[in-house]
């Protein structure tokens, strides 16, 4: 995939399909049409740093990125409810420690990274099932999803109304495929979420929200006997269209700082962006 088209995709989302008649006030629901196949274009970039127990610099950056397409479609399941079936078109991933150049390789075996998900209206998983290794099917499920653990609000919106929910994810599903090794739990964040304004189309709502978090201060001990103590904060925006039903756009920036006592800390920075190609 040549990465021009991929950031042009990722800045334009200008043609949607039909959908609800505009309003004022709007229901965050996810109905995906059966059989409609919805493609998205991602990349993700991680940045680790680590600093000693006395603050110096503990070894150079190490950077992972992400490249590529995901196709989704609904399909009806055995007792007839509909299933999302995510899989990679393509994916490319790249990384470096320090200030030297880029190492970039084309991910294989695409036929065995995918996930089919089956979720509520609010977008709470019902059922999931995975191919091929975790990080894979995990990233596929934030691009369906939008950002780690989304979780739609209960009742409509007026714009500038806020809503509040817990997020609970895998922090090693976002470091992407490039192998930097980077620590993992399952993290839980406090959100507050935004809906900044609604644009009407001819034949589609768009609704743009901005959200910010803070970490649920959590201490892991290990089986090394070491304390791992996780702390951080997020921050991003969505785009959500009446006629996808679904996300078209978002950007979520994630930062994690990992504290071993008497050792030093690591600090991971990734940031997502997507966009659905009209």
């Amino acid at each position: 995939m040549m990465l021009r088209p991929v950031l042009v995709a990722l800045a334009t989302f200008t043609a949607f399909p039909l959908g609800l008649a505009a309003q004022d006030s709007l229901l965050l629901r996810y109905h995906p049409v059966a059989g409609v196949k919805v493609h998205r274009v991602f990349q993700s970039h991680t940045r680790i740093t680590g600093v000693g127990a006395a603050g110096e610099a503990a070894g150079p950056a190490r950077e992972a990125a992400d490249l590529g397409g995901v196709t989704e479609v609904a399909l009806p399941g055995p007792d007839g409810a509909l299933i999302v079936h995510l899989a990679y078109d393509s994916l490319r991933a790249r990384m470096r420690e320090g200030d030297e150049s880029w190492r970039e390789y084309e991910v294989t075996a695409l036929d065995s990274l995918w996930l089919q998900v089956s979720l509520d209206s609010r977008m709470r998983v019902v059922e999931a099932t995975a191919g091929g290794d975790r990080p894979g099917s995990g990233m596929l499920l934030h691009l369906l999803t939008g950002a780690p653990g989304m979780e739609l609000p209960g009742g409509w919106l007026r714009q500038g109304q806020y809503w509040s929910s817990r997020l609970e994810f895998q922090l090693g599903e976002l470091v992407g495929h490039a192998p930097v090794e980077a620590p993992s739990a399952l993290l839980g964040m406090e959100m507050d979420f935004r809906l900044d304004s609604l644009t009407a189309r001819d034949q589609d709502t768009l609704a743009y929200i901005r959200y910010s978090g803070a970490l649920t201060p959590t201490t892991l001990r290990r089986e090394d006997g070491s304390t791992h103590q996780f702390a951080g904060a997020t921050m991003g925006t969505l785009v959500w269209s009446t006629g996808w039903r679904g996300w078209v756009a978002a950007a979520v920036r994630l930062q994690v700082v990992v504290s071993v006592p008497e050792r030093g800390r690591l600090s991971l920075e990734t940031t997502v962006r997507q966009s659905v190609l009209p």
